[in-house]
């Protein structure tokens, strides 16, 4: 079994940003902002393959404050 590892993933506004155990694996920015969704569901995937087991610990949604308009200005 793998040792634990901490996965995160920022969403706000058209920036997502992924981290696995505090580093940065990829920023994605949203730039056809008609076709974006604005809310949806958080669903959790596992891959076909050989037989695996996934487990998830302390899983936490937190709902961040609005973002200052300012911080979007260089996108």
């Amino acid at each position: 079994m793998l040792p634990d590892g901490r996965y995160r993933i920022r969403a706000v506004g058209p920036r997502i940003e992924l981290e696995i155990n505090g580093h940065s694996t990829v920023t994605v920015v949203d730039e056809d902002p008609a076709h974006a969704a604005s809310e949806g569901c958080l669903a959790l995937q596992l891959h076909e393959g050989a037989p695996m087991k996934a487990q998830f610990r302390n899983l936490r949604l937190v709902h961040l404050p609005a973002v200052p308009h300012w911080i979007w200005a260089g996108l």
